[in-house]
Order: structure tokens, then sequence, then C-alpha cells
């Protein structure tokens, strides 16, 4: 502010010498803080301000080493640390290079200068990129999708998650086989392996097709009164093909119940159920993916 008031004194005066003093502390709830969120909110501000401050190229280059070496990036830190980059990469574009995209199948395509998109054009392609031109060239490759046997990591890292199936009267479901049009409980139980509070925490539980959610707040119906320990979500998102609980935990494990029917005879897929903190990528679990029976009786 001071700088762009015409006040460059009080600007010098104020601004760190050096940006790269102790690293904050990631937060999963609060203001998010977190050291490459927090590195790219000043980069930003300098490129605004004071594009050629001898600062503006470290910063860059600890900011760029930062993300590669991190597993996971939130979306402050994505939103921010893309805001920043890309201002300092549109202030420093003076290539003019071109391209020849040629797969292995005879297709080819021309990059101008323009973003160039291919999707289905390329699949299960080589791809040969030749480079004319001064200047510096960027691709990604992206996939997204499924295993086809569908597989999966099972992995606790700081947070568990665990599903079991209910019937009406709190027994155990253990075979996974369920009769058409039975009400069956499902419980889940989440716990925090640390001592630190995590928040901002959604637990995800794909339903196998054959079931639909009936009612997602047990505490409403009078027959399940034998549920002592339920715990009430900070939001709750239902869809047709899974449910939504967000929460934040403590030391103390967390349980939710909800209802679902069993409408469909036959076999089906479950998905797993997953913890994500979605401010905080390290602390996650993934597990229990099966097979359901849903019998005509």
């Amino acid at each position: 502010t001071y700088l762009i008031t015409g006040d460059r004194k009080s600007y010098l005066e104020l601004l760190p010498q050096e940006f790269s003093g102790e690293k904050a502390i990631s937060t999963s709830g609060g203001n998010y803080s977190s050291y490459i969120r927090d590195e790219s909110l000043v980069l930003n501000a300098l490129l605004a301000t004071d594009p050629n401050n001898i600062q503006v190229a470290e910063i860059v280059k600890r900011l760029s080493r930062e993300i590669k070496n991190q597993p996971y990036i939130n979306t402050q830190e994505r939103a921010f640390a893309f805001l920043a980059l890309g201002k300092f990469m549109k202030q420093n574009n003076l290539s003019n290079a071109t391209a020849n995209l040629e797969t292995n199948g005879g297709k080819n395509f021309i990059f101008d200068g323009k973003d160039l998109v291919l999707r289905n054009e390329i699949t299960n392609s080589k791809i040969a990129v030749n480079v004319k031109g001064q200047g510096n060239l960027y691709y990604y490759w992206t996939t997204t999708g499924l295993t086809l046997d569908g597989s999966y990591k099972s992995e606790d890292r700081n947070l568990k998650v665990r599903k079991v199936f209910l019937d009406r009267y709190g027994k155990p479901i253990d075979k996974l086989t369920f009769s058409q049009n039975q009400l069956v409980v499902v419980k889940i139980t989440l716990e925090n392996s640390g001592r630190n509070t995590i928040e901002n925490i959604v637990v995800t539980d794909i339903l196998p097709a054959g079931f639909e959610i009936e009612n997602p707040r047990v505490s409403a119906v009078p027959e399940l009164d034998w549920i002592k320990d339920n715990t009430e979500t900070e939001y709750l998102d239902m869809r047709d093909d899974r449910i939504n609980l967000f929460t934040r935990i403590t030391t103390k494990p967390l349980n939710f119940y909800y209802l679902v029917r069993a409408v469909s005879a036959g076999s089906y897929s479950m998905g797993p159920v997953s913890a994500d903190a979605m401010y905080d990528g390290e602390n996650h679990s993934i597990f229990g993916s099966g097979r359901i029976k849903i019998i005509n009786k």
C-alpha cells in the first residue's frame, strides 16, 4: 500500500530484508496457514507492486521447489501459487516457440502459441514433440479413471475410517447378504491417531448400486433408540450414489450412523469408505471395498 501510494521510504522500512525465515506451520482450519500459501501471497504482492525486487527470483525458486516436493497441496495453496507463479510467467513470457506434435499413428498437430488441448485424438499413442523458435514450451499429460478390477490402495495416515453394517436391532451383518426391502444401519467409525485436532474432514461412503439412502438422521427413528453414540455432523451432503459427512476430530473416536434400504436384487460392487482432511492431504484414510448381494425373498 505504501509503495502504490508513492511512499517508497515507508515501504522499504516495512519490507523484510529476507522472506526465507521460519516456515509457517500448516493448519487444517482457521486461517489455513501453510508455507506454500504464505510464500505465494508474498510473491503475488511483490509482483503486483515491485516486480524488480531482488527477492522475487529467490521466492520463485523456493516456491517451485516446495510445490514439487509436496505430495499433497490443498485448495488455497494451489490457487495462490497458481496466481503468483502465473503472474511471474506472464511478466517473463517472451517466447515465440512453436511446435509440431506427431503421433506414432501418423496424426499431426500444430502448436502456434495458443493453448492446444488434445483428448481422444492421442489415446494409446506415443507422441514426438518438435519445437522451433526461442523460449520455453510447456506441456502436461493428465489421466483420470478407475482400475479395471476395482482395486485401490488401502491406507491410514493419521486418520482411520471403518464401516460396518448392522440390522435394525444393532446386530452386525457379516456375510454382506441382504434381503430385498431390508433396512440396514450403516455405522462409520473415524479415529485420529495423532494428538492434534484435525479440522475440515470429509468422510465419503460410496454406496453399492442396490442400496438407497433411507434416512441420514437416525436420531429421528424411534426404533433405533439403541444408538447412543451418534455424532452430529457439521454438514451433510447426500447424493444418489454416496453420502458425504463433514466434521472435525480431536483424540476421541467418532461414530456416524445412517439408514439404507436394499432395493434391487442382484450382486453389486461396493466402493470403499474414505476420510480426507480437505486442507491437509497428509491426513487421510481409505478402506473397505467389496461386493454385496441382495436376494429376493
